[in-house]
């Protein structure tokens, strides 16, 4: 295929021409279960240098214009029959690192934003440093809180993400250690 897309950042084997980086929005969307934003988009193409910045805005544009995939919020994305019947057509012209680093990059970051709905981590500010309020929910039960001292917003922001990144093993460790039992 020839190329006619900018390459700037885009690593080895990225896409450098506009039919193929129409071919894999449409793949992306049609393979995660819930819309994307433009942003989520620009970063799962960043993150792996998949494709130019400007060549994916203007790609998701055009596709939305042409109803190939739909609007669903302002900014948020969402694959239609059109972009399904050109992902499965033409899903081999991508290389298949380039799929299966775009569906990976999307489950994931899919899993950090239920994560974060499902779990909570706020920061406080207090009288000698901060407090990180931490909090395990399920359909809007608190299974458990927690409040964490640290001395500076540094340490606040790296334990409030560290949660939010390992609630569930920060819950089992924690009930582990109150019940004295090592299974959960």
């Amino acid at each position: 295929m020839e190329f006619d897309a900018f390459s700037n950042n885009i690593e080895p084997g990225g896409l450098r021409n506009r039919t193929e980086i129409k071919i894999f929005i449409c793949y992306l969307l049609t393979s995660v279960p819930s819309p994307l934003t433009r942003g989520q988009i620009n970063g799962i193409v960043g993150d792996y240098g998949i494709a130019n910045f400007f060549e994916v805005n203007d790609a998701l544009d055009s596709l939305a214009e042409t109803g190939v995939i739909a609007t669903t919020q302002p900014d948020c994305f969402t694959g239609t029959e059109k972009a399904k019947t050109v992902a499965d057509a033409l899903d081999v012209s991508l290389p298949f690192t380039v799929r299966q680093q775009a569906v990976d990059a999307a489950m994931k970051l899919l899993a950090k934003i239920k994560r974060e709905s499902d779990n909570i981590a706020e920061i406080k500010k207090n009288d000698n440093g901060y407090s990180v309020v931490c909090r395990v929910m399920d359909n809007g039960v608190c299974l458990m809180g927690l409040e964490v001292y640290v001395a500076d917003i540094l340490q606040a922001e790296h334990t409030k993400q560290y949660f939010l990144e390992n609630a569930t093993k920060v819950y089992k460790d924690v009930i582990s250690s109150v019940t004295g039992t090592e299974e959960l």
